[in-house]
């Protein structure tokens, strides 16, 4: 039974890990919390043209342009951005997890886990 909730938690404990995975929108755009949706607008703007996939060739730049886009698109609506300081989840946002979401990560990370819980678990460590 201890066993049992042991591999459930170490579980949870995984599956939060990736939800809180993403990147901070503000951080992503090069501003701080308290800046104004002119400032937001101009850092995107800024970025945008940097990573801009037709301008930037690097084969990062095509996901750093939606990282970027992905963060404008929050923070510069008024309710998503304060849903989004709030510890909301917006309908968008759930929906942008679950597609990249990667199970076989999380299966991989829970087995290599799970090998150091059987492991320790003579030691009385858990």
């Amino acid at each position: 039974m201890r066993s049992t909730n042991v591999a459930f938690t170490l579980i949870l404990h995984l599956f939060m890990l990736f939800v809180n995975a993403a990147r901070d929108y503000y951080e992503v755009l090069g501003v701080k919390r308290d800046a104004s949706t002119a400032q937001i607008k101009k850092a995107f703007r800024n970025l945008a043209l940097k990573y801009h996939p037709d301008r930037n060739s690097d084969p990062n730049a095509h996901e750093k342009f939606r990282e970027i886009a992905a963060a404008y698109e929050i923070l510069a609506d008024e309710q998503k951005r304060r849903n989004y300081d709030a510890g909301g989840w917006s309908y968008d946002q759930q929906q942008q997890h679950a597609q990249n979401f990667d199970f076989d990560t999380f299966m991989h990370n829970f087995q290599e886990s799970m090998i150091i819980y059987h492991v320790f678990r003579n030691l009385e460590v858990f």
